[in-house]
């Protein structure tokens, strides 16, 4: 009994394994394996068996319920998470079984990261939390959430402290700000998420920003901030939170999906308010998924969307449209100088487990420009020049950088020195006119 438990400490095995390891017969097995004690798991069936000795996770114990809330509002369980050791976990549905050496990769964007994530550590200091978020493990991030994640990105709450959390927090609906006043309550709040006010989600990213509830409709919101604006790098920042609103806009023009957004001037910075898309007033939520975990979980890692959707798309999880989709968006990040499209800056929307529709876009504005160091660095841009395999994306991706750069080399709340920027881009793209209409008509398999 003992060499199973050793055995099983170093992680799961099925019988089998464990006779072939211990070299025991399948019935001295069938008798020791009874005598493991209450810890032990035993999942699936017949030869599909597998064992493994359950562990603790620090005010959650050894089996975590995982709810889920639906557009509507209401809960409903989604699974069971086991902890198994080493530090591995089991998670059991109705929709899928199987074990994961870290948390599933539908759970991943949930750890905290960014400039809200961040502050964590510091605001929570009876739980004991590593500084790093990014060294978080499985457990540690459990530990988190599992007692203040009420709010996190998606639809998924995990653990029973949560879910009374998110039951408290919303027995009373109400507003942080209002339509009319939010301009000075929004400068109010930037400085007080400076001083290390409440993260509230786990939205990531790195530009300073802070969530809110904007009433009387309820919508939820997350608001990018720049530093103040008579400083040239909150000048800067300025710009680029302008040139991300005019982004949503062509590309709403271009019919393609985006964030819905709005630039609201405070006293002395630009505030950029995006709906989040993953929340529907009153109390509604729905279940998105970033490609970064998408891409981990099924395309070994690969770090360029086109080819991690092409990956997706080559296994059959997604269709076609929804990998042209992310062509389409990749190619006009790479027309406006979008320098940082990683795949944490992108995301589906999910039904149960299966990729349902790509969600709108976000983070896509001019990051080459963005401040390095908080100095301001000077860049040449060089679009890249039209190939005929993307012949069927490149007359619409053209033509929404065109007017991308036109409004961002007009817009008034955007600095002169980086309108002369925008103007210079515009006119880089327009010479590509030619080679774009020199391209083959595409050609459909």
């Amino acid at each position: 009994m003992e060499a199973i438990r050793r055995l099983l400490l170093k992680g799961p095995g099925s019988s089998g394994g464990i006779c072939k390891e211990l070299d025991i017969s399948q019935p001295v097995f069938s008798r020791l394996i009874n005598k493991v004690g209450p810890n032990l798991l035993v999942t699936g069936q017949s030869s599909k068996t597998r064992y493994a000795l359950k562990r603790e996770v620090p005010c959650l114990g050894d089996q975590i319920e995982i709810y889920q809330i639906s557009p509507k509002g209401e809960a409903k369980t989604f699974g069971r998470l086991y902890a198994v050791h080493p530090n591995g976990f089991y998670f059991k549905s109705a929709l899928e079984n199987g074990f994961y050496e870290d948390l599933p990769y539908f759970l991943n964007d949930l750890r905290p990261s960014g400039f809200l994530g961040r502050n964590i550590p510091r605001l929570h200091p009876e739980l004991g939390l590593p500084e790093d978020i990014t060294a978080w493990s499985g457990n540690t991030v459990l530990g988190y959430i599992g007692q203040h994640g009420s709010d996190l990105i998606g639809n998924l709450i995990v653990g029973d402290p949560a879910f009374k959390l998110y039951t408290r927090r919303f027995k009373k609906l109400s507003h942080d700000v209002t339509q009319k006043n939010r301009a000075t309550e929004y400068e109010k709040m930037a400085l007080d998420v400076l001083s290390l006010g409440d993260p509230g989600s786990s939205a990531g990213g790195e530009q300073a920003k802070f969530l809110t509830t904007v009433g009387p409709s309820t919508r939820q919101t997350i608001v990018k901030f720049s530093a103040p604006v008579k400083e040239s790098i909150g000048r800067r920042r300025g710009d680029l939170l302008v040139c991300e609103h005019i982004a949503h806009k062509v590309l709403h023009k271009a019919g393609k999906k985006a964030a819905n957004s709005e630039i609201i001037e405070g006293k002395t910075r630009l505030f950029l308010e995006v709906e989040r898309f993953d929340r529907i007033p009153l109390r509604g939520r729905l279940a998105v998924i970033s490609l970064s975990s998408l891409s981990y979980e099924f395309c070994d890692g690969e770090q360029k969307w086109p080819t991690a959707t092409q990956s997706l798309l080559n296994q059959k999880r997604i269709p076609r449209s929804i990998h042209n989709d992310v062509r389409f968006l990749h190619l006009f990040g790479k027309l406006t100088a979008n320098s940082d499209m990683h795949l944490g800056n992108l995301s589906f929307f999910l039904d149960g487990l299966s990729i349902k529709e790509i969600a709108p876009v976000y983070d896509m504005l001019p990051m080459l420009y963005a401040p390095v160091n908080e100095q301001l660095v000077p860049r040449e841009f060089v679009p890249p020049s039209p190939v005929p395999a993307d012949a069927d994306i490149w007359p619409g991706c053209w033509k929404a950088a065109c007017a991308f750069w036109k409004q961002a080399a007009t817009h008034q709340l955007i600095s002169a020195s980086f309108r002369k920027i925008a103007a210079t881009n515009l006119k880089s793209v327009k010479e590509l006119k030619e080679l774009v209409e020199m391209l083959p008509p595409p050609w459909n398999l």
